[in-house]
């Protein structure tokens, strides 16, 4: 089984067929996301921060901000790094790179407050005792507090600020502490914490045993599934925009290749045409489903104005039949749960209940159960293919 990391396995959360690429197929590929440029630069300068640190020597603000300036330079190539954001420039995240140093750097100094026991730390172990779910990760930082408590620091240059909710339940950090207290068992209290550089925001956790105990259980699970599929299957998110891979997912692959054409041969190409044309058919379609639906209702109406159940045309005749059902509270009504229980109690619930057969199949393509369960609801699903032809807009660029 090969050794996983933070990274891999939320890949494959958030899109099992781009772990494929990566992780399987070992596709690589130059281009990478401003972000995740932007992220390395501001990673480089802290780390250099604190090794210095650590050798006696402590960088002024500005040697700091001149050698992230250093490295931006030396790493740029505009080929190879991607923009999505069209409004902001290179500028723009260098800029916020630097500020995030400078905030930093004002917080904190004159760093003396703890001790770095060391700087991007690399963590392997094991989930288990039979050693096969290895995980590797990196510590941005490993600290030690005058009162004994271990920290472990991760910083993110991400432009969005999370609740302490969502970083009480973030796995990676939650991962290291295991690692951590597996290679050092002397270690009792460790305090996890991450610093969202753009927003000069602390937000840090105390994970509970159970707690870390169920993360781990959920990790050896999910490397069971992964290890499992037999199908990538893509999953469409707003993240698509940044992968690497558009040009060999089904779901952007098209996209891709017409992206680059220009506006005449993008016209001529046989699929634009065909969608074009496919649109145009459905606006004809709701516009005469319009005018069908105006019709029978005014044919309804002459039906009833005059008494009668049929309507004779010059070569049809129109039959107006009447049936009338009842209707009863949807889910969400208040009066449904009144209703459900009701049948219960005169023995009669088994009669009209039945299994949400759509629902059920939704819960397995989604994943919301877990890997023990989804194998045992498994042999029960017969696979078809059900072939369907949607229409969206385009999304306008940024």
């Amino acid at each position: 089984m090969p050794v996983y990391s933070h990274s891999r396995l939320d890949t494959y959360k958030k899109c099992p067929l781009k772990y494929k690429f990566q992780y399987v197929d070992h596709l690589r590929r130059e281009e990478r996301s401003i972000e995740a440029f932007l992220g390395s630069r501001v990673h480089e300068a802290l780390e250099k921060l604190y090794e210095d640190l650590l050798h006696g020597k402590r960088d002024t603000k500005t040697e700091l901000l001149v050698y992230f300036e250093e490295q931006w330079e030396k790493n740029w190539n505009a080929n190879t790094v991607k923009i999505v954001r069209k409004e902001y420039s290179p500028n723009h995240y260098k800029s916020a790179g630097l500020e995030c140093i400078q905030r930093y750097y004002d917080r904190h100094a004159p760093f003396d407050n703890d001790t770095t026991v060391a700087v991007e730390r690399r963590l392997d172990f094991s989930l288990d005792p039979e050693n096969q779910y290895r995980i590797t990760g990196l510590i941005d930082r490993l600290v030690k507090t005058d009162d004994g408590i271990w920290e472990i620091h991760d910083y993110k240059t991400s432009g969005r600020l999370p609740s302490q909710k969502e970083v009480n339940e973030d796995p990676q950090l939650g991962l290291y502490q295991i690692g951590l207290q597996q290679t050092w068992p002397e270690v009792q209290k460790v305090r996890l914490i991450w610093h969202f550089l753009r927003f000069d925001t602390l937000l840090s956790s105390i994970q509970r045993r159970d707690h870390l105990e169920s993360l781990r259980a959920e990790t050896m699970n999910l490397i069971d599934e992964i290890e499992a599929t037999e199908s990538f299957l893509p999953r469409e998110s707003s993240l698509c925009d940044w992968c690497d891979f558009q040009d060999l997912c089904p779901k952007k692959k098209h996209l891709f290749k017409i992206g680059a054409l220009p506006a005449e041969q993008f016209r001529a190409e046989a699929g634009v045409q065909l969608v074009d044309r496919y649109a145009h058919l459905r606006d004809q379609e709701r516009e005469i489903k319009a005018l069908l639906e105006e019709v029978r209702k005014q044919l309804i109406a002459y039906a009833r104005r005059e008494r009668v159940d049929i309507v004779s045309g010059t070569e049809q005749l129109a039959s107006i039949i009447l049936k009338k059902r009842s209707k009863f509270p949807e889910s969400g009504d208040e009066r449904r749960e009144a209703l459900e229980e009701m049948l219960h109690q005169v023995g009669k619930w088994d009669e009209v209940s039945s299994l949400n057969l759509n629902r059920l199949d939704r819960i397995l393509r989604d994943k919301e159960w877990n890997f023990e369960l989804e194998e045992k609801i498994k042999p029960f699903a017969t696979e078809q293919e059900e072939v369907r032809v949607n229409l969206k807009k385009k999304k306008e660029d940024k």
